[in-house]
């Protein structure tokens, strides 16, 4: 028995037109399931908690993007109980990129009904009361400014009836860093001597590779390792930042500039020196001067590739 978690307003009305293929393969291959939509904000993370709370196996299939995931995977009570299928159809699917979960539908569909599976960590945020899981990062700073613009952006909606949902993070990415409010932050790594970093634009604790709408910001990031790599960009002077964004698309930022230091780590604690704005996995959770990562010891199984 599949659960299907499906997000009708992923993409606009292509997320509709993925999910009717779907059920009509599983009708005609004769495969029992039962379809949840979501209909607000956190309904996908009630619906997983729903589905998982009696500690006996599960299998959801997640149809909708980054952010249906993130809630789905918050949800889950019993993570090693759960096997979990991705069919993309958001307009970042960052995670299905760094996974090589394939974009089209049918190869999606036909990649969960092959079995294959591989056990999957996440990373655990908190700051203050708040707690939450990640799949794909935790930042502060410019990445979640950029965020908490998107997600009100007229513009990011008027190009996804397109598919052109990505470009809005570009052209707000390049308005916020001309825009940008850096701080600084004492991070300590895994108990290690607490380093102290001044002018930070972004700092960032990644569990998998790519971000924002496909920047490849981590490459070594990898949901599979159960470790996370906290990367900090500080020091950036304006004339770095035009050839920066090109270049993290294809991961060769780091090469490009020493002003990005990167680490991989189990636990990190964050004082920043003032409020910062935080998001997990492009959800913004508002601003905090101290901010606490950790790697996931559990882990879910998920459909994966070779």
């Amino acid at each position: 028995m599949y659960h299907i978690i499906f997000n009708p307003k992923s993409k606009g009305s292509q997320s509709r037109d993925v999910c009717r293929m779907v059920l009509a393969q599983l009708k005609v291959r004769d495969i029992a399931y039962t379809l949840y939509k979501t209909d607000h904000a956190r309904h996908a993370e009630e619906i997983a908690h729903m589905l998982t709370r009696g500690h006996v196996p599960c299998t959801i299939l997640v149809i909708g993007g980054d952010g249906t995931m993130n809630e789905v995977v918050n949800g889950i009570c019993y993570p090693d109980c759960v096997t979990l299928g991705l069919i993309p159809s958001g307009s970042g699917n960052d995670f299905a990129k760094a996974a090589h979960i394939p974009r089209d539908p049918q190869k999606a569909l036909d990649l969960i009904l092959s079995g294959k599976t591989a056990s999957i960590h996440y990373g655990i945020m908190k700051a203050g009361r708040k707690k939450r899981r990640f799949l794909i990062s935790c930042g502060a700073g410019f990445d979640s400014e950029v965020c908490r613009e998107v997600q009100h952006s007229r513009l990011k909606r008027f190009l996804s009836r397109f598919s052109l949902g990505n470009l809005a993070y570009y052209f707000i990415a390049v308005k916020r860093m001309i825009f940008r409010t850096e701080f600084s932050a004492d991070i300590s790594p895994d108990q290690r001597e607490t380093q102290h970093f001044d002018n930070i634009t972004f700092v960032t604790a990644f569990n998998s590779s790519y971000e924002g709408g496909g920047f490849y910001f981590c490459p070594p990031a990898n949901p599979r390792q159960g470790k996370l790599h906290v990367l900090c960009a500080h020091d950036l002077p304006l004339y770095e930042l035009p050839p920066l964004f090109p270049l993290a698309r294809i991961g060769k930022h780091l090469r490009f500039t020493s002003k990005i230091s990167l680490q991989d780590t189990y636990h990190c604690t964050l004082t920043f020196s003032q409020p910062v704005c935080i998001h997990t996995d492009g959800e913004v959770l508002g601003h905090s001067r101290h901010l606490e990562f950790s790697a996931s010891r559990a882990s879910f199984n998920m459909f994966w590739p070779d």
